[in-house]
């Protein structure tokens, strides 16, 4: 971003104690919370930028997302994984339907049984998520 375009008049002052520092960049020197007013960009995304290294010439620049389309091996083999969590998913659910059901009573068993059944439920969730995964992935490849 060049600093020509932006406004001369003094940006107000916010400080965060002793850790308030001025970033320079084309001939000024600016906090970060200064830099976001000046810039829009968020604060904390001018700290992590900082504490990773960034330059100030990079700092302040766009940044370019690539969501480059993936191609059908890469689909494939995204559905591979998925599919194999969603056989381990289902053949944990078994082995601890088969442990709960042959569970005796007690109250250690009843605590147990009820662990059995929270996981059996997580599991679950997470088998729906990978479902729902394998949906939007392969829904694009179906329909051409």
């Amino acid at each position: 971003m060049r600093t020509d375009d932006l406004p001369a008049a003094p940006l107000p002052e916010r400080r965060r104690g002793p850790k308030a520092r001025g970033i320079s960049h084309e001939g000024r020197t600016l906090t970060a919370w200064q830099w976001s007013m000046v810039t829009g960009i968020p604060e904390d995304t001018i700290r992590i930028r900082l504490k990773r290294g960034w330059s100030p010439e990079r700092l302040f620049a766009p940044v370019e997302h690539s969501h480059k389309p993936q191609t059908k091996k890469e689909v494939a083999a995204r559905v591979r994984g998925l599919v194999d969590r969603l056989k381990e998913i289902e053949a944990l659910c078994r082995r601890l339907t088969t442990a709960r059901d042959q569970l005796g009573s007690g109250a250690d068993v009843e605590r147990i049984v009820s662990l059995i059944g929270f996981k059996i439920g997580t599991l679950a969730t997470e088998h729906g998520s990978i479902r729902k995964k394998l949906m939007k992935i392969t829904e694009p490849h179906v329909n051409k």
